[in-house]
């Protein structure tokens, strides 16, 4: 219950809605203060450790020079870079953030100052130098992002490390009624990456029972969803246990925990003894000293111009390709791995019926991105587990690129991998008994669906080309289906691309040049931040030196009209620093607004500056109770009051 407590106070909405998960927060810290603590210390350490310092500087230098070259927004790449030159401002907090302002800090304070500049003065020279400074910046975060294979908890969490074992809280997602709970034990020192668009981190806990607990932190897309989807599955698994047929087959999907920590980093639990289709597949190949891509090499062998072509000539170059390899690897490999006939039979028959299932309650919920590496195939039982549902309700089919056009995947490969029949065999039925099932319970889904649907906190809801609700009820209708029943594109061979290693689009159009970095003075501390004040000495000469700057018109003016002209571009300047459209030199931004104030920046930092592994929680809460009014909570007499009570 806590974690979603924690989510709810700091994902943001409607003013009521984190009071009142503060509140319920606040009442169970008075019975158990220390549960509370390291329910915000494991959130605030594990999204730190969801993306780096390196990573993120990485990423919105990409977006900015797209934005800043593709689209010539200048000042849309200044609100994505500015966050991140304020984050810089509040300081380290980890040995691994210590170091990265020590080697980078006084680069990215050089070209923050050329950005203040521009904004200042509007000579594009600044700009210029800018970006020659972003760039070597970006040619080095990405060579070091590259590089990173691990985090140490020593270096990138500390807290997390000198904690200890001892912890009143829970595992993520192990708790279930009416068993004992498995609180946390420890957490492994190591985190690996998993080599990915993303990089994700393995996560291992091991609990107080003994066993170890291995999640996926992800940093770069909201769970939410995800989380919505499982609760979704878990209706539909309440609907195919209760039905006779359904039960007797086995026809279930299986699930995975998914914690979301923010808005933008969560906790997906691991399949265990799963392998993606994708690392089966190269396996497979690589021990057959076959090419992994042999059938696009091909393709592209004969038809070196395919996106040219027009649609009868790219089937006859994609049917060449095909006819490179049978197709049989996935068929292949459930035999391989099988120990026996018996075990082989049965294998494949998990795998067409698990296969037949999440087809249709894919098509139910829109499901796209269907790649081979979001597809898992059990080792034990052969079933089919599918994970990564970020592309819900259709929005793959509305991509500006490459959208998708089958209702699911269902290639060669897989038809293969079933029976002699293919699909028309358990396959076929399996599939018309989970729709007839779904469609005779189409209230109860829709209910779940439609509320969806209304979530704000969905992001395909924000989508601009959504579609209506409506279409969802069609294919729970009657007659929404394909023939017999089924969906459509069933009885076809639904061949989709396989492709899935997208390129970034980098740094663009940038060369660089000589740019003279601030270096720190001797024997000077990190802590100290020198490079800061470095910056603030070149930032009031900057505007000093503007002021000063000569034109044309004022070479033979007198010292008054000097004076005069001093004021009016004094003047000009504050009007420009105050204009809406600034980010860096604008003090009534909302981000430097709430800059001034450093308690302001992190509303539950408050849990983590005195927890009670310092031993000074009580201080911590009387603290807490000082503070001005607005921030977090204020408590009158043991009540909540609403309204003192504003978030940032």
């Amino acid at each position: 219950m806590v974690y979603p407590l924690v989510l709810a106070f700091k994902s943001g909405g409607s003013d009521r809605r984190r009071y009142n998960a503060n509140r319920i927060l606040y009442s169970m810290e008075e019975q158990n203060s220390r549960l509370i603590s390291e329910a915000f210390l494991l959130n605030e350490e594990l999204i730190r450790l969801s993306i780096t310092w390196v990573e993120m500087w990485s990423e919105a230098l990409e977006d900015a020079s797209r934005v800043y070259f593709g689209e010539k927004d200048i000042a849309k790449m200044f609100r994505l870079l500015h966050p991140l030159h304020q984050m810089m401002d509040r300081g380290h907090e980890t040995i691994h953030e210590a170091t990265f302002l020590q080697e980078n800090g006084n680069d990215l304070a050089e070209s923050r100052l050329c950005c203040e500049r521009y904004e200042l003065t509007q000579v594009r020279i600044d700009l210029q130098k800018a970006w020659e400074g972003y760039y070597t910046l970006y040619r080095r975060f990405a060579k070091q992002v590259n590089n990173m294979t691990t985090l140490e908890l020593t270096v990138s969490s500390p807290r997390l490390h000198e904690y200890g074992q001892d912890w009143q809280l829970a595992v993520p997602g192990s708790y279930e009624p009416h068993r004992p709970l498995v609180r946390i034990a420890s957490i492994k020192n190591c985190l690996n990456f998993i080599t990915s668009k993303q990089r994700p981190r393995k996560l291992t806990i091991t609990g107080s029972n003994g066993h170890q607990y291995v999640f996926l932190l992800k940093g770069h897309e909201d769970t939410r969803q995800d989380e919505r989807i499982m609760q979704f599955f878990g209706l539909v698994n309440t609907l195919l246990i209760n039905n006779p047929e359904t039960l007797r087959r086995n026809l279930t999907i299986q699930r995975m925990s998914v914690i979301p920590l923010s808005t933008y980093t969560g906790l997906i639990g691991w399949v265990p003894n799963s392998d993606t289709f994708h690392n089966l597949i190269r396996d497979y190949r690589e021990k057959a000293d076959v090419v992994l891509n042999k059938e696009n090499r091909e393709m592209l062998r004969l038809a070196p111009d395919f996106d040219r072509l027009n649609v009868i000539q790219k089937t006859e170059i994609f049917e060449a390709g095909l006819r490179e390899s049978s197709g049989r690897d996935l068929a292949n490999i459930l035999w391989l791995k099988s120990h026996s006939s018996e075990a082989w039979f049965e294998r494949r028959t998990n795998f067409t019926r698990s296969m037949a299932t999440m087809s249709m309650v894919g098509y139910i919920l829109g499901l796209g991105d269907r790649h081979p590496s979001n597809i898992m195939l059990s080792r034990v039982t052969g079933k089919v587990v599918h994970i990564d549902f970020g592309d819900c309700f259709e929005v793959a089919t509305m991509r500006e690129k490459f959208p998708e056009k089958v209702p699911f995947r269902l290639t060669r490969m897989i038809i293969s991998a079933m029976e002699v029949t293919g699909i028309d065999g358990v396959y076929r039925h399996t599939c018309e008994m989970v729709m007839s099932l779904l469609r005779s319970n189409r209230e109860s889904l829709l209910a779940v669906l439609e509320a969806f649907i209304h979530d704000p906190l969905l992001q395909w809801v924000l989508h601009e080309n959504r579609k209506d609700f409506n279409h969802l009820e069609n294919k729970l209708d009657d007659g929404g289906g394909g023939g017999g029943g089924v969906a459509p594109a069933i009885g076809t061979n639904c061949l989709t691309n396989a492709n899935t290693n997208g390129t970034g689009g980098g740094v663009h159009g940038v060369t660089t040049g000589n740019n003279q970095s601030v270096q720190l003075k001797p024997g000077a501390r990190n802590s100290d931040y020198p490079h800061r004040q470095v910056y603030a000495h070149q930032q009031h000469h900057a505007v000093q030196n503007t002021l000063r700057r000569p034109t044309d018109k004022s070479n033979n003016l007198t010292s008054g009209q000097q004076n005069s002209q001093g004021h009016y571009q004094q003047q000009n300047l504050n009007r420009r620093a105050n204009s809406p459209n600034k980010v860096f030199t604008n003090p009534n931004h909302p981000d430097s607004a709430s800059l001034r104030d450093p308690q302001k920046v992190n509303q539950w930092r408050h849990h983590l500056c005195n927890g009670p592994w310092f031993g000074c929680y009580e201080t911590a809460k009387r603290l807490r109770k000082q503070m001005e009014s607005g921030h977090i909570v204020v408590e009158r007499h043991g009540k909540f009051c609403l309204s003192s009570f504003v978030f940032m």
